[in-house]
């Protein structure tokens, strides 16, 4: 992409004052998805000097007087009718896709989000060659015995069969690749625990070299239980206290904890959950 090219100018631009959602993002997102985007890559660029970081609720009634297109949109349910379920998982999806940031600010906290639109710009322009590639490959398909065809064929020296063999081999490979990666967030998010704590632990445990595995979820889950917790809280817990790991009697009573020969200093500076291997 040209790096003289103002990716938010022009996300501005395409955007405009109304929601015209390109038809590739809706083959690629789903309708709900692909408006969230639309929508929310246009509000992003609006704020500027804030670096593109703006909040929207997920409910809640336009403002009869606005003061300016936030409160005059109200929420993402009244301006594009999207439950607060959909939502979640729109916007788990994007931010997988690294197109959607988010983070908590304010006081009392608030959700904001922020589209990236170098990224958004790359994800219309690839989404727009997988349908001009498909087009063209339906056209051979149509018509194999064109001269231009058997020209090309001639030239390049493979099979007339090579063109349409190749792409489904790729496509084999990544459904393979795929299968074989496992999803770290999308396993705690599976279980109920919240996407943003999700996301968060793993940056934790990223940060302390922890490993990320299916084994990880299953012991995190069975400390929980023995916890008395479900596991959105212990996730809850250990990124608010920027544990790697947990261990169901890091959570024991203070009765029953008096009872043990620590100090209140060595409770204090006990550094054990960060040395968890798993």
């Amino acid at each position: 992409m040209n790096s003289s090219l103002n990716s938010t100018d022009l996300a501005r631009a395409i955007d405009g004052p109304r929601i015209a959602i390109p038809r590739a993002s809706i083959q690629a997102l789903g309708l709900e998805a692909a408006a969230f985007l639309q929508q929310a890559s246009f509000l992003s660029s609006l704020k500027a000097e804030a670096n593109g970081w703006f909040d929207l609720p997920a409910e809640g009634e336009p403002d009869p007087e606005p003061k300016n297109i936030f409160s005059e949109l109200g929420s993402w349910q009244a301006c594009l009718g999207i439950q607060r379920d959909a939502l979640r998982k729109i916007r788990r999806k994007l931010c997988d896709m690294q197109i959607l940031e988010e983070k908590r600010s304010g006081v009392p906290a608030r959700l904001h989000y922020r589209v990236n639109h170098d990224a958004y710009i790359q994800f219309l322009a690839d989404c727009g060659q997988k349908i001009q590639t498909a087009k063209s490959r339906k056209l051979d398909a149509e018509y194999p015995q064109t001269s231009l065809h058997g020209c090309r064929t001639q030239e390049c020296e493979v099979s007339a069969n090579y063109s349409r063999e190749y792409p489904e081999n790729i496509k084999d490979i990544n459904n393979t690749r795929a299968k074989a990666r496992f999803d770290f967030v999308d396993a705690l998010v599976s279980r109920g625990v919240d996407p943003i704590h999700a996301r968060e632990w793993q940056a934790i445990r990223k940060k302390k070299r922890a490993t990320l595995t299916k084994d990880a979820v299953l012991l995190t889950e069975r400390e929980a239980e023995k916890a008395g917790i479900n596991l959105g809280d212990a996730i809850e817990t250990c990124a608010l206290r920027g544990w790697a790991g947990f261990k169901a009697d890091w959570l024991t009573p203070n009765n029953e904890r008096s009872s043990q020969t620590r100090s209140l200093v060595e409770d204090l500076t006990d550094t054990s959950w960060a040395q968890g291997g798993w």
